[in-house]
């Protein structure tokens, strides 16, 4: 299922499934440029998903799984991603500003030209992460 430039904002996304769709892998999903900005996507499964220029602003991606996604020209500023599994994830680009990354697992993660600007990375495992050219300024 392609779900480009679709609006899904405010919506609830979980281990169960989005909007009806219980049995889709997500895993194979398009999701570039989508609008889910402050949707509740606690516990989702988003492993491999294309996030490219998606709107997460102010999204709840709380303990979601998202490695080898690729985020790169997100908009991620003021998601909370608290306990969020980013492994290998490509971030290239995105804006992070004001969002919490606590205790997020980014190993091998690319944030390259990333804004990270006022970000909270406490108790982040950023092990290997890549953050060529981002922008950390007044990150915690």
């Amino acid at each position: 299922m392609d779900l480009t430039k679709e609006n899904l904002s405010g919506a609830v996304w979980n281990a169960d499934g989005f909007g009806g769709l219980p049995d889709y892998p997500v895993g194979a999903a398009i999701l570039r440029g989508i609008n889910l900005s402050q949707a509740n996507l606690t516990q989702v499964r988003l492993d491999g998903v294309d996030l490219r220029g998606a709107n997460l602003q102010g999204a709840n991606l709380e303990t979601a799984l998202m490695d080898y996604a690729d985020l790169s020209d997100a908009n991620l500023s003021e998601a909370l991603l608290f306990q969020t599994s980013l492994r290998r994830a490509i971030l290239k680009r995105t804006n992070l500003k004001k969002a919490s990354l606590r205790q997020v697992q980014i190993p091998r993660a690319n944030f390259c030209d990333a804004n990270l600007e006022e970000a909270n990375l406490f108790e982040t495992n950023a092990e290997y992460a890549n953050f060529c050219r981002a922008n950390l300024k007044n990150s915690k």
